[in-house]
């Protein structure tokens, strides 16, 4: 394996460091969002649970190296599992 995918989860929401890394990587990759703001630890907080963990159609994985570092993120967005 090169690597693997991992859920993103409440625990993530809540660990500062996994906030400071989705916060660089919004901020280092900011021109190609339609959207540009003030990227904060407090707002990437706060998206992490209602703008993404409180969402039902809306599933996020770390994309990892083999030796389990974050390199990485991947989602699904308007997923409905119910019709597939």
């Amino acid at each position: 394996a090169i690597g693997s995918l991992v859920p993103v989860t409440a625990a993530d929401a809540a660990d500062p460091a996994a906030i400071a890394r989705f916060a660089k990587w919004r901020e280092a990759g900011s021109v190609g969002f339609p959207s540009r703001f003030p990227v904060t630890l407090e707002g990437t907080a706060r998206w992490a649970q209602k703008g993404l963990l409180d969402v039902a159609d809306r599933v996020l994985f770390w994309v990892n190296a083999a030796d389990g570092t974050p390199v990485g993120h991947v989602g699904l967005f308007r997923l409905d599992v119910d019709r597939k």
